[in-house]
């Protein structure tokens, strides 16, 4: 996770806990589109609200909401449920970044 190294607020060591706050998983739609995620809005929020912020936003982009903050906060968190969220969550991007590629390529092409 070299983009949440960054963010000093931010320390991803396990699919578990570092997750639990909220604020990686804003920290990865903020990189992808600093549109999405405003870093000082987040800053004063509860890790619940954080989470509900980034899985709304996450939902934007099409990624299913399969995690809930209320799983994150559980005893019983399997670290398999955020890898799988995770996961979608990289498609969706990496399939928004290619949309934008060809529209950007696309548009740059003389006519």
């Amino acid at each position: 996770m070299d983009v949440c190294a960054r963010y000093p607020e931010v320390a991803v060591v396990d699919f578990t806990s570092s997750w639990r706050d909220g604020h990686a998983f804003n920290v990865l739609l903020h990189n992808f589109d600093h549109k999405l995620v405003k870093m000082a809005e987040i800053a004063d929020m509860s890790a619940l609200e954080r989470l509900e912020h980034a899985f709304a936003a996450a939902e934007r982009l099409g990624v299913p909401r399969l995690l809930t903050g209320k799983d994150l906060h559980s005893e019983y968190l399997d670290s398999r449920s955020v890898v799988v969220y995770l996961m979608s969550l990289y498609l969706s991007l990496l399939a928004h970044s290619d949309r934008s590629e060809r529209h950007t390529t696309t548009t740059i092409l003389p006519h």
